[in-house]
């Protein structure tokens, strides 16, 4: 993997960071949070998804998502079956907090 490519792919996880700290002043339903995540038709390319942990608990020992009030975290998948593409993984990852300031002090 290049230096270009492999920089990319951290301004993708950047993005798809700094989109999981927006909050929400309301409670959001569980059909709300899986439509939060990219799926197929977001990608001009196809990718396929290789993982999906939407509905999974929190990771094992992640205190801290309780302790702030986590509501939801999950994560997606997403590959291109060549390896030698721009974008070959792609983790779309996201925590649901009740406020801001909760979900700052979580990252």
């Amino acid at each position: 993997m290049t230096k270009k490519v492999y920089i990319f792919q951290i301004f993708l996880l950047l993005i798809l960071v700094t989109s999981i700290l927006t909050s929400t002043t309301q409670a959001m339903t569980k059909a709300e949070f899986l439509a939060l995540f990219l799926d197929k038709n977001d990608f001009s390319k196809p990718l396929r998804m290789v993982q999906d942990s939407r509905e999974d608990k929190p990771a094992p020992g992640d205190d801290a998502f309780m302790r702030y009030g986590g509501q939801f975290a999950g994560f997606r998948v997403w590959m291109d079956s060549r390896t030698d593409a721009i974008l070959w993984r792609l983790v779309d990852i996201r925590w649901v907090f009740p406020d801001e300031q909760r979900a700052k002090k979580y990252h």
